[in-house]
């Protein structure tokens, strides 16, 4: 049998640390919470490997590597008390970390399956203070509209002008930038109105739906 506690020890020294995340609040949330949970039945034992773990039934859906969410939690500073949108919840392990970070949780979930097992996970882990509603994840969440911090847990090359609209001033958003063979770790923060940006690291993610960059026709 596996030891899942040992795993995720190693997980955090070996991929979280190294990864250039020395956050303490964000280390500690990964090191209890237990990624075999929310990993796909029958791919548990991949559960703390340095690999995107793909969503079954959910075709370009992945868990991401632990150490690329490490970095993503990291850049938006302390959660205590914010109100956070994940959009892209998948099993519910993004929205786990966010809870135990302090965030105030609605996780947006396009997949009916998907947002069923995170509701089941989060149960089984004991985490509160998460509401997991679902819809198109390009629209955002109006009804809970604005939030603090907004987490794209997946790649983007476009983000909808909606989406950012339900930045609260000062408010920061995080997601994978995908262009051609480049992808990195990017921040958007709004500020009176005005968006700014700003690269963290290299990471790659696939393309959420709705988030790609329409084709362009030439004659």
């Amino acid at each position: 049998m596996q030891d899942y506690a040992a795993a995720r020890r190693t997980m955090v020294d070996c991929q979280v640390r190294t990864f250039d995340v020395t956050d303490l609040s964000v280390i500690a949330a990964f090191d209890v919470t237990p990624r075999e949970i929310y990993a796909p039945a029958g791919r548990e034992a991949m559960a703390y490997a340095d690999v995107a773990i793909p969503l079954d039934g959910a075709p370009g859906r992945v868990m991401l590597p632990p150490l690329v969410l490490a970095r993503m939690l990291q850049s938006f500073g302390p959660l205590d008390g914010l109100k956070v949108l994940e959009i892209g919840a998948g099993t519910g392990y993004g929205s786990a970390l966010l809870a135990r970070l302090g965030a105030k949780v609605t996780a947006l979930e396009s997949d009916d399956g998907l947002a069923a097992a995170a509701k089941i996970n989060l149960e089984r882990d004991g985490v509160a203070g998460v509401q997991v509603v679902t819809g198109a994840l390009a629209n955002g969440y109006a009804a809970n509209a604005p939030y603090d911090a907004i987490l794209l847990n997946g790649g983007y090359e476009v983000l909808p002008d909606a989406l950012l609209q339900q930045l609260a001033d000062g408010g920061a958003l995080v997601a994978i930038e995908v262009s051609g063979a480049a992808s990195r770790i990017v921040i958007q923060r709004r500020a009176s109105g005005v968006n700014s940006r700003a690269v963290i690291v290299n990471a790659w993610a696939p393309v959420l739906d709705g988030f790609a960059r329409k084709p362009e026709f030439t004659f």
